[in-house]
C-alpha cells in the first residue's frame, strides 16, 4: 500500500506533506500579529483553545498578518508539542505517494521551495515537491527577524 499525501499549493505550486504529519486542515478566520518576528511567521491564530503559530512559506519576503487573506486555509503540523499552521491558499486533498522522494540533481528545481522540500515524488497528478514539515518550520524560525510595515 502506498503512503497518503496531503497536495496543496504554495507559490503557485502544488506539493505535498505525508499525511502522517498532518493533524488536520484548518480554515483561519483571525491572524494575531506577533511584533518582531520574522517575516515567514505570519501571526498566531487559535485551535481547539491552542496557539497555533502560522508560517508563510510563500516566499523569501512572506506576507505580513495585515494583509493574510482572511479565509486562508492552514495544514496543521506538531512538532515537540508546538502546533503549526503552514498557510496556503488551496487544498487539493489526499493522494497516493508513487515513488520514494528523489533528491533533486544540480541545477533541478530552482523554486526558493527547494529549501524546504525533501525532493520530488510522483503522484498521480504528476511529479510534485514533497515538503519537509521540519526544515519549513525551522526556515521560519532561523529566518532573519523583520518586522512587518
Amino acid at each position: 500500500m502506498s503512503e497518503l499525501l496531503v497536495q496543496f499549493e504554495l507559490q503557485g505550486e502544488l506539493v505535498a506533506i505525508r499525511a502522517s504529519e498532518v493533524e488536520s486542515v484548518i480554515e483561519i478566520d483571525e491572524v494575531v500579529p506577533v511584533p518582531l518576528t520574522s517575516s515567514r511567521i505570519a501571526g498566531l491564530t487559535a485551535l481547539r483553545s491552542k496557539v497555533l503559530t502560522l508560517i508563510s512559506c510563500d516566499n523569501d519576503t512572506a506576507s505580513c498578518p495585515a494583509s493574510t487573506p482572511a479565509r486562508r486555509r492552514a495544514i496543521v503540523v506538531t512538532r515537540d508539542g508546538q502546533s503549526y499552521g503552514i498557510l496556503t491558499n488551496r487544498v487539493v486533498g489526499g493522494v497516493p505517494m508513487l515513488s520514494p522522494a528523489v533528491p533533486f540533481g544540480e541545477g533541478l528545481h530552482d523554486s526558493s521551495l527547494r529549501a524546504i522540500a525533501q525532493g520530488v515524488t510522483e503522484t498521480p497528478d504528476g511529479p510534485v515537491l514533497l515538503i519537509d514539515t521540519e526544515a519549513a518550520i525551522m526556515s521560519s524560525i532561523r529566518s532573519q527577524t523583520m518586522p512587518c510595515q
